[in-house]
């Protein structure tokens, strides 16, 4: 089920040296696990964190630079590396993103869905 799907654009200043991002999603109850992908412009992301509602740290990635796709999981055969296996508890989760440096253009952009999964879904 897909749970979130959203565009983000960043315009930046003359004098900013970082940006980031931190968009909120909601997980239901009774999934098992999270698919992201991440589609970004010519700027690459430099470090995604994902927290969970009970702000755990749930994955930690950089140099996402084109296309990403990883998958939180309670399931370690299923998780990706950079991930944290364990329950996926329901609630608000938050997906933070650093941008350094100043985006081409001063513009810079990123697509991303989330999907969850319960434990009898296909991924």
């Amino acid at each position: 089920m897909q749970l979130s799907e959203k565009e983000i654009e960043i315009v930046a200043h003359e004098a900013v040296a970082t940006s980031f991002v931190i968009e909120r999603f909601d997980v239901p109850e009774q999934l098992s696990s999270l698919m992201f992908r991440l589609d970004v412009s010519d700027h690459p992301i430099d470090i995604a964190l994902i927290y969970d509602s009970q702000y755990n740290l749930r994955a930690e990635l950089t140099g996402i630079s084109s296309k990403k796709r990883f998958i939180i999981s309670e399931d370690e055969m299923i998780a990706s590396n950079g991930t944290k296996v364990g329950t996926i508890p329901a609630g608000e989760w938050l997906m933070a993103l650093q941008i350094a440096g100043k985006p081409q253009d001063k513009h810079w952009a990123c697509r991303y869905t989330i999907e969850g999964f319960r434990s009898d879904d296909i991924i």
